[in-house]
């Protein structure tokens, strides 16, 4: 993230700590998901929901020049990796 912030956003390091701190409370927020959800039962789906959605928030990520932009998709991008991994971990 520090080549995004840096080289195609053209930011510092308030721009770094925007993105980093927009991964970390997606997780956070994805993470108290199966907390409430108290069961296994669907987990599957959202695995396989989170993971292909994830993938196409990354390369949205990737192709966007505007910080806004960015920001917003690697918010979704991050909320939906946690979520599929967090199936995942369940479901073991």
């Amino acid at each position: 993230m520090a080549g995004f912030a840096d080289g195609v956003y053209v930011g510092g390091p308030e721009e770094l700590a925007a993105l980093t701190v927009a991964v970390g409370l997606w997780a956070l927020a994805s993470g108290l998901f199966p907390a409430f959800h108290g069961r296994t039962r669907g987990l599957g789906y959202f695995m396989l929901v989170g993971a292909v959605s994830w993938s196409a928030g990354l390369v949205l990520f990737a192709a966007q020049t505007s910080f806004t932009m960015g920001f917003i998709a690697i918010s979704g991008a991050s909320l939906l990796l946690i979520t599929c991994h967090l199936g995942a971990y369940s479901l073991i």
